[in-house]
């Protein structure tokens, strides 16, 4: 990322910021952190799939990962998968939408 790209970046937080009160700040903070995490999800279930896929019809060669690696990106899944869970609910009793 360049120097101008963060600026641009820090300005559009800021900028987000300064028109939310302080005490709704949470808010847009907390519907952030859902749509990164949501798509850093999509992303790894989207390679878990493929990586699966790729495993069944591929049988008689090697792997790409190695078994401890799948079953550690699997475990990511879920994980996040119960962490976008749990956002979602603090969401909703926020009313905030999602």
């Amino acid at each position: 990322m360049t120097n101008e790209q963060i600026n641009q970046f820090m300005g559009d937080i800021m900028g987000c910021f300064s028109c939310v009160n302080e005490k709704d700040a949470w808010k847009v903070r907390l519907s952030r952190e859902y749509e990164d995490t949501k798509i850093r999800y999509e992303r790894l279930h989207a390679a878990n799939v493929n990586r699966k896929a790729n495993d069944n019809t591929r049988p008689c060669e090697a792997p790409s990962y190695d078994v401890k690696e799948a079953n550690l990106l699997d475990r990511q899944e879920k994980v996040m998968r119960d962490y976008l869970d749990i956002l979602e609910m603090r969401m909703a009793l926020a009313n905030i939408p999602f």
